[in-house]
């Protein structure tokens, strides 16, 4: 209940700091994925039997895109000159992935390795937060709107999770949990198109936050998020 609390108090605030604006509502979808040093294409999965049944990636963290979505809360003043500043507030769900090609199982006593198949997610839960900046284009019937800031991902929840078959038949699943930093701060530009009530975007954010900052020699490692978000909008007032 507490990220439910949290995220009315952020709208309740969005709304009064923007009243006599236009305020809207908006679902998206995207595609997320992580870059850097050391992000994984390629992974194993560690398995334990026995006493200790647990199973992790040796690299969660991979470069291959999975499909997210979010609904949000927005609201924009419209100033002098078309200039304009927006504020967007709301809850999206985000993952990445790695291809696993192996599992090394280990029974207690000895270490066994067999060729795999499938994919590990990291599944990310967030509160967004979006102070945004830009401009308007009025191209009659449409308005288009060129906006830039910074996106602020408060992190809710990072599982691990996805079923591995391995080549003697062997099915490898668990949930394990990967949260190492609390907020991802990402810069994000976004063209947003509308007509009437209705009205689409399409947004890019650059995270700059490490992932794996909170892992042991993490302070030489690197995994930062990326994030293409394709929305739909509707406008409230």
């Amino acid at each position: 209940m507490k990220p439910i609390r949290i995220l009315l108090l952020l709208l309740l605030a969005g709304h009064c700091a923007f009243a006599q604006t236009e305020l809207g509502i908006s679902f998206n979808s995207g595609s997320f994925s992580f870059k850097g040093q050391s992000v994984a294409t390629v992974s194993f999965l560690n398995a334990s039997t026995g006493t200790v049944n647990k199973v992790y990636a040796n690299d969660a963290y991979g470069n291959k895109s999975g499909l997210g979505y979010g609904l949000s809360l927005n609201a924009k003043r419209i100033l002098k000159g078309d200039f304009l500043v927006g504020l967007d507030v709301g809850y999206e769900k985000m993952n990445g992935k790695v291809a696993i090609e192996q599992v090394a199982v280990y029974n207690g006593t000895t270490n066994v390795a067999y060729n795999a198949s499938g994919y590990r997610k990291l599944n990310l839960d967030f509160i967004n937060l979006y102070p945004s900046f830009g401009y308007r284009i009025h191209a009659n019937p449409v308005d288009i709107d060129l906006t830039a800031g910074i996106d602020f991902g408060f992190i809710l929840k990072a599982e691990e999770n996805g079923t591995i078959t391995a080549s003697n038949g062997t099915k490898f699943s668990g949930t394990v949990g990967r949260k190492n930093i609390s907020t991802d701060v990402r810069p994000r530009a976004q063209v947003a198109a509308k007509f009437k009530k209705y009205g689409a975007y399409v947004g890019y954010s650059y995270g700059l936050s490490n992932y794996m900052a909170g892992v042991i020699g993490g302070s030489t490692s690197d995994a930062t998020s990326r994030i293409w978000r394709f929305g739909l909008s509707y406008s409230l007032k």
